[in-house]
């Protein structure tokens, strides 16, 4: 009688525990699927990972920001939670040079110290990489966004030019912007096949149209402000808006980004949605991006171990019709990492994104999940 009492509670405390993790989102696939602890990319600094895909041999691939050096290696997996080195840094030696110098020619002369916020897109058979520049000054003073091409999905990824160019680039014959902090930059085709960079931050979000094989900024266009608020009339940055990615969902463009201080708790990860890829990007209440309208989806709370959760990637739906998608968070060993920034580190997480059926997307709890997370099946 003992015997069977403690057999029904244990069984009652395992139906509690599966309850509680997963609650309505899905029903348990542990047989088929396993689990993954949060971080994906381990013991590396990862800040503004990018995740693309080769459609020939469905594996992914993995790159981030970097820091005034060429030494760091683009990833592998096929399934986006076990990941290889691929021993393959994104450039050659003599590109990584044209990108910091912002010329076609290698040059001794720097302008772009980090390297940041990598984005791929497959474009008329070519791998195309933005990614954005800044000097010493942290792009106070200069920055913009590259533009690179690879025939293969893991590089080498060959420099074309500057897209687009703040402060710094005048001298080299590209004309600035004007957009303070042109970095985070993030590639889109519309329905028309038409192809838009959005990019921004401290100095909000614009978008502009991009030349048909993506290598040049489309004659005639005009930059197009879609999102944030200017950082000096926002100096907590509680309506700042960078890193950010476009999804389209039922009828809906989801335009993904991040607010806060990048490298503290506050660093949370928001969503707005519109009709078009042209805008307006409204929250439920009809508030614009551009006046601090969005949704606030993934957060942290100062003192938590795991936090400043945001700049996310790509979402990609696995075979059982879940969906995933990639961001950095620090942890609780960041302290004793300090990159050449002199940022802690940041980690790659993959956690499962839902939608509801008022159609906005959520994360479970809203937080970071580190431990026992259902594994895609790709």
């Amino acid at each position: 009688m003992i015997r069977k009492q403690r057999n029904i509670l244990l069984l009652l405390m395992t139906l509690l525990v599966y309850s509680q993790s997963y609650g309505h989102e899905g029903n348990i696939e542990s047989a088929t699927t396993g689990f993954y602890d949060n971080p994906v990319l381990k013991d590396i600094d990862a800040p503004d990972g990018c995740i693309w895909r080769d459609s020939t041999t469905k594996t992914f691939y993995a790159f981030y920001s970097i820091q005034n050096d060429n030494s760091k290696h683009i990833y592998k997996s096929q399934n986006l939670v076990d990941w290889t080195d691929t021993g393959k840094p994104a450039f050659t030696e003599e590109d990584f040079h044209k990108i910091v110098s912002g010329t076609s020619e290698p040059s001794p002369t720097s302008i772009g110290l980090w390297l940041w916020a990598p984005q791929v897109i497959y474009r008329h058979g070519k791998y195309l990489m933005y990614i954005a520049i800044a000097g010493n000054d942290s792009c106070k003073i200069h920055s913009g966004i590259a533009v690179l091409s690879s025939d293969n999905p893991d590089g080498y990824f060959r420099f074309h030019g500057i897209v687009t160019s703040y402060g710094g680039y005048d001298s080299l014959h590209y004309p600035s912007n004007g957009i303070y902090c042109s970095i985070d930059p993030y590639p889109v085709a519309d329905e028309k096949g038409r192809l838009w960079l959005f990019f921004g931050s401290v100095g909000q979000v614009y978008r502009i149209r991009l030349a048909d094989d993506g290598l040049s900024v489309f004659p005639g266009a005009h930059y197009q402000l879609m999102a944030g608020s200017y950082s000096r009339g926002n100096p907590n940055k509680s309506r700042l808006c960078e890193g950010t990615y476009l999804y389209k969902h039922h009828g809906y463009w989801y335009l993904f980004a991040s607010r806060g201080q990048y490298n503290d708790y506050s660093y949370s990860l928001v969503v707005a949605r519109s009709k078009t890829l042209g805008g307006p990007f409204v929250n439920r209440k009809g508030i614009p991006m551009t006046r601090g309208g969005f949704e606030v989806i993934l957060h942290s709370r100062r003192g938590d171990a795991w936090y400043g959760c945001g700049h996310n990637g790509e979402i990609y739906q696995d075979k059982t019709g879940h969906n995933y998608i990639c961001y950095h968070c620090h942890g609780p060993e960041s302290k004793y990492h300090i990159n050449s920034h002199g940022d802690q580190y940041r980690y790659l997480m993959l956690q499962e994104i839902f939608w509801g059926q008022d159609g906005w997307p959520y994360f479970r709890y809203g937080r970071p999940q580190i431990y026992h997370n259902r594994k895609p099946v790709f």
